[in-house]
């Protein structure tokens, strides 16, 4: 890093340099912000019509009916607890772990939700 440095306060004296005082003042560049990440959240479609948008915890897990869904590193994951209501991904039976993605539908029972990565 220091060479580099160096290097640039070299070619910025070099006599060589037709650059005008003024080009060598130019206002630096400012770093663009860092989009933010995307909040997973449940888009719950409640049977009686209404709608309700709930945010996934970072951390632990959340439970809903024989559900649990967890935060692994990188992703999100849902088992089905026991066999009590009947639960779908996707129109498929829910068979051990299975790793959500965007859009995925999830329905348990009359309930049905949606994952969404929202920013």
């Amino acid at each position: 890093m220091f060479q580099n440095l160096k290097r640039a306060e070299i070619l910025a004296s070099s006599p060589s340099s037709s650059r005008s005082s003024e080009e060598n003042t130019a206002p630096l560049a400012i770093p663009q912000s860092v989009p933010p990440k995307p909040t997973p959240r449940l888009a719950f479609h409640w049977p009686d019509g209404l709608q309700d948008n709930h945010d996934l915890p970072q951390t632990g897990e959340l439970t809903i009916g024989n559900i649990v869904i967890r935060r692994a590193r990188v992703c999100y994951y849902l088992e089905q607890i026991d066999n009590a209501f009947p639960a779908y991904l996707n129109g498929q039976s829910i068979r051990g772990a299975r790793t959500l993605n965007d859009g995925d539908v999830l329905q348990i029972d009359e309930l049905q939700t949606v994952f969404q990565l929202a920013a």
